[in-house]
């Protein structure tokens, strides 16, 4: 096979390829971009918070929004991620039992001046993003177990990038004109200049992205693969404190500090409260160095003894297992920072418009083949 048939084998498959599947492409790049807005919607109706300087301490904090609601039990506090959020508190009635579609309250606080910012029933989640959800996760195809259908789609959109990369390759001499359009470029050359120059700059980030979503579809054969690889195993300690199990309970704060003697370059970022009497307290931390919400460090701790229970640190897994672990995160945009998210959210508009440029191309291509066929038949009938 010579290296031209190679290409132009090559080209009708990855066309073909991209024009029977580009509604699966195009519906699954929409909705995870929509998806992307859902982590995003409980701050569209939250207060922001005006006072600026050092926080306050996570007792004084829930004490401050424990007197708007001193009928209910806190259950949750979320700490700010950036200056200008407050924290947020869950609270639910004592006995447990509200009855219906209730789902506890939030309490807005001001972290540094303790206003109360504001109080609101917890929202459910809008319609649109489960429709989503069940649209990106399978597709609607209920005959296919699982998740398989949309992870076959991502092996195909990868052959997608992998074999348009191959056509894209320049010829000797033609590198200069191959990162952009033309100027003057019309019709066909326009079409083909920007579904080359957009595919090649924003090729890695939809294959990350395509990859990524293969540990979604099939995380056992996916972590299986990497394990051929690459060591895989997590690890999750009871460690030891350099300093002895209190002589009294810990309040939050102290309970806080005592997880960050073992879990240094760490913020933390929630603290999930026991709901009973001598039960276990979960903390989550943000390792420092990372985008917000970037895989957290998750820490119990037992109140009552003064004594953390055990530490679940991403960071302390195997390399193939901290490989498998930030898979969801780099799908789903988080963990790398502001400039990953909106590029991952950029991504899922590209199938929209790869396709609408390829199939163009294809049309304007076809319609020149006709017109060409047509004037030969009226050469040879004259």
């Amino acid at each position: 096979m010579t290296s031209r048939s190679f290409r132009n084998g090559l080209q009708t498959v990855h066309l073909w390829t991209g024009i029977l599947l580009s509604l699966p492409f195009v519906l699954l790049g929409l909705s995870g971009s929509i998806l992307m807005l859902q982590p995003e919607e409980p701050k569209w109706s939250m207060p922001h918070a005006r006072a600026r300087g050092e926080a306050q301490t996570i007792e004084a904090i829930l004490a401050a929004a424990a007197s708007q609601l001193p009928d209910a039990r806190a259950t949750r506090i979320d700490l700010p991620e950036g200056v200008g959020e407050p924290a947020t508190i869950r609270f639910e009635p004592q006995d447990g039992d509200a009855g219906g579609n209730y789902r506890g309250d939030l309490a807005f606080v001001d972290p540094v001046s303790l206003e109360i910012l504001g109080q609101m029933e917890r929202p459910r989640p809008a319609q649109l993003f489960g429709i989503m959800r069940t649209l990106h996760a399978t597709l609607y195809v209920r005959t296919i177990s699982d998740r398989s259908f949309v992870g076959w789609m991502g092996i195909a959109l990868i052959f997608i990038c992998i074999s348009g990369i191959v056509l894209w390759w320049p010829r000797p001499g033609q590198w200069r004109h191959a990162f952009g359009v033309k100027q003057g470029a019309r019709g066909f050359r326009l079409h083909r200049d920007l579904h080359s120059a957009v595919g090649f700059w924003t090729m890695l980030v939809l294959l990350v992205v395509s990859f990524s979503g293969l540990y979604l579809a099939f995380p056992r054969t996916f972590r299986d693969g990497v394990g051929l690889v690459l060591p895989l195993g997590q690890v999750f300690s009871e460690p030891e404190t350099s300093a002895p199990p209190a002589s009294l309970p810990l309040d939050l704060d102290a309970a806080v500090a005592l997880a960050l003697s073992v879990i240094p370059d760490a913020e933390a970022r929630s603290v999930q409260m026991p709901s009973r009497r001598g039960g276990v307290m979960v903390m989550t931390f943000a390792p420092k160095g990372y985008g917000a919400r970037a895989p957290e460090i998750t820490v119990s701790s037992d109140l009552d003894a003064g004594q953390i229970s055990y530490v679940d640190d991403p960071r302390a897994y195997a390399v193939g297992e901290r490989v498998v672990t930030w898979q969801r995160w780099l799908h789903s945009g988080f963990g790398l920072g502001l400039v990953w998210r909106v590029l991952v959210f950029i991504s899922g508009f590209l199938p929209l418009f790869l396709a609408v440029t390829g199939i163009w191309m294809w049309a304007l291509k076809r319609n020149q083949r006709a017109k060409v066929s047509e004037e030969a038949v009226s050469i040879a009938a004259q």
